[in-house]
């Protein structure tokens, strides 16, 4: 795109104290606050640039300055008694391509000291934070882009202990976190001249016959009224009446009248309008014929789209996972760079201390970073978990629980059976459900996880991705040790008591628990598959079931794998009739010599389990947000199962 619209912070940029314009008696001294020299710093779009600062009265708005701008003690804007002095009204001024001001101090007795020594030649160095509305960027081959500020606002003045480097742009790392304006990126160039003029047409568009006649001057046309003028405070009311007309009309003469109403209702600014109709125009124009970068959206702003690259980007980062189209400006940052960029500051600092208290106010301040942390932490996790293979899962079924609540589970045979159509009236008979009994529930479960200072600051992921890697294969041990203590509970491990038969789930009398003891072999195996077989439903309807799993532990599972597998037999009586008939699943959890067949859980489950409806994954939860130690966060997890059914299960304490 030859344009885009970004929120920039407040910059710094050092100036010059002219040791000769000192006057001790009115206490004042002259600044140089720009001399407009190029420097180099960093973006996010494009790394290091050059930027050059314009120094011309139309370039530069002189109104803050002009108007009692603060001189402070190291950009300190938090503290009244951070305020040294202040700019003399109507002192600020371009002479020879140069910014001059003129500095008066405060006589309180703290700033004493300071003044003195400025007056003796110890403190020289001061630095100008200003705001850019408008770069004009110029990408240059085989050097850095030059960004070309074209409408920039100084806004205060400090004394610094440090000047800027010859080669270096001076920002402060323990800066208070400011707020973000809207800053133009207009590209220079011949390429650029057609959507520049585009713009410039949309920005000459809106004439006082087009907003409300109530309406206040806009900012351009109070400064160009009155330069040299503090700014006031306009009405509210006629501001918004005047920002719905302006975008009414821009969007009117555009032909895109459907979306100027989306952006007033949402309160988009004239200036982020305008920026929305030069995309669309844009993205018409690549339609017919020409280029242009995807847009975004409908309904999606710049800030949220940012916001869901950097969690897709972190994402990646957690997982190594290919990052997504949104996640490529910010792929290979570290969740340091991530805190950089939500609180708008424009270079991570090189040592721990600062980065750290750059994260700690990232977590600590009002934006979302804390939660784009934990949805990327949360989105990790499960996928994590999602490969994770507990074996419990293959033998038994899932379902999802609405609520805490207990519920009932609808088991094989509980359909009823289809009966004759009367001939003579061709009436239905009617059927019953089978009554359903066994009851599980989801219960929750959690545990606290912290995440260390070191590992959040250090500039990389690895460490925390070796949590996620470890907490999701924890919680999938964790289903697997749950669930089998429930399956091996009750008396010799014969599992939970039905309440259909006020029987545990393998017993003699239901033909589920053999009744012999036996290694497995042909013999044994086809017992228990024959007992599958004769399983009939709640309403006596034989049932057919078929043998589908073997599970064993690991004391059994070579004699497992060696009953199924295939036999090149030279004589009948050699042939196995288990060869791919029977799927070995093998489980730590088992001990000894017990071993088990199940029909599918498809057609006739025994257990069931799952989780809490909205919730398919284990969840981190922030709960301190940025302690001394780091991070606290509760790992959470809905978890139930159950036994359901002994119809598609046969046990044989083996031998």
């Amino acid at each position: 795109m030859p344009r885009d619209t970004i929120d920039l912070p407040v910059i710094e940029r050092a100036a010059l104290v002219r040791a000769d314009s000192i006057d001790e008696a009115a206490r004042t001294v002259d600044i140089i606050w720009t001399t407009g020299a190029t420097v180099r710093c960093f973006s996010w779009a494009d790394g290091e640039i050059d930027e050059e600062l314009i120094v011309d009265p139309g370039a530069v708005r002189m109104d803050r300055l002009n108007g009692g701008a603060p001189f402070l003690n190291s950009h300190n804007a938090d503290d009244l008694s951070a305020v040294l002095g202040v700019v003399v009204d109507g002192s600020a001024r371009i002479e020879g391509g140069q910014g001059v001001a003129t500095i008066r101090f405060s006589q309180r007795d703290e700033v004493e000291p300071i003044w003195r020594d400025i007056i003796g030649g110890i403190i020289r160095n001061v630095s100008v934070g200003y705001r850019v509305y408008t770069y004009e960027v110029e990408k240059r081959d085989g050097q850095r882009p030059l960004y070309r500020a074209v409408d920039w606002e100084p806004l205060e003045v400090s004394a610094v202990a440090i000047g800027a480097d010859a080669g270096a742009q001076i920002r402060s790392d323990s800066a208070p976190e400011t707020a973000r304006h809207p800053c133009l990126m207009r590209q220079a160039g011949s390429a650029a001249n057609a959507v520049n003029m585009m713009e410039k047409n949309m920005n000459d568009e809106i004439t006082p016959a087009a907003a409300v006649t109530d309406a206040p001057p806009t900012a351009v046309q109070a400064r160009a009224a009155s330069p040299a003028q503090p700014e006031t405070v306009p009405d509210p009311i006629a501001v918004e009446r005047q920002r719905a007309a302006e975008i009414t009309a821009l969007c009117h003469r555009h032909g895109l009248a459907e979306i100027g109403s989306d952006m007033i209702a949402r309160g988009v600014s004239v200036d982020a309008a305008r920026a929305a109709v030069l995309d669309r125009l844009s993205a018409q124009t690549a339609a017919a014929g020409g280029r242009s970068e995807p847009a975004l959206g409908r309904g999606q702003d710049e800030t949220e789209t940012r916001r869901r690259g950097m969690e897709d980007a972190l994402f990646a980062g957690l997982t190594r996972a290919a990052p997504s189209e949104l996640a490529q400006p910010f792929a290979g940052h570290s969740l340091t760079e991530m805190a950089a960029r939500r609180l708008g500051e424009q270079r991570v600092p090189s040592n721990f201390g600062a980065r750290e208290e750059m994260l700690r106010r990232a977590f600590l301040s009002t934006s979302d970073f804390p939660l784009l942390f934990e949805n990327a932490m949360n989105r990790a996790l499960a996928a994590r978990y999602a490969e994770a293979t507990p074996t419990y899962r293959q033998i038994a079924r899932q379902r999802t629980y609405q609520d805490f609540r207990d519920h009932s589970a609808v088991r094989v045979g509980d359909f009823p059976t289809l009966q004759l159509v009367s001939a003579a009236g061709g009436e239905i008979p009617s059927g019953s459900f089978g009554e359903a009994r066994e009851k599980t529930a989801v219960l929750p479960y959690g545990v606290m996880v912290n995440i260390s200072r070191q590992m959040l600051v250090n500039d990389t992921l690895d460490g925390i991705s070796q949590v996620l890697n470890d907490r999701g294969a924890a919680v999938a041990r964790f289903e697997d040790a749950t669930f089998y203590a429930m399956m091996l509970s009750g008396t010799s491990a014969n599992g939970p008591t039905l309440l259909e038969t006020t029987r545990q789930v393998f017993n003699a009398t239901d033909g589920t628990l053999a009744g012999t003891a036996a290694a497995i072999s042909i013999t044994s195996l086809s017992l228990g598959r024959s007992a599958l077989r004769k399983r009939k439903s709640l309403d006596g309807n034989d049932l057919g079931l078929s043998a589908s799993i073997l599970l064993v532990g690991p004391d059994k599972e070579t004699e497992a794998q060696q009953i199924v597998a295939p036999l090149q037999a030279q004589q009948a009586g050699n042939v196995n009739p288990f060869s791919g008939l029977l799927t070995v699943v093998t489980t730590a959890k088992l001990t000894g010599n017990s071993w088990y067949v199940f029909a599918a859980p498809a057609d006739a489950p025994c257990f069931e389990w799952g989780l809490l409806q909205g919730y398919e994954a284990p969840r981190f939860r922030i709960e301190e947000v940025f302690g001394r130690q780091g991070t606290s966060m509760s790992l959470e997890h809905d978890f139930g199962c159950g036994a359901i059914d002994f119809r598609g299960g046969y046990r044989n304490a083996g031998a």
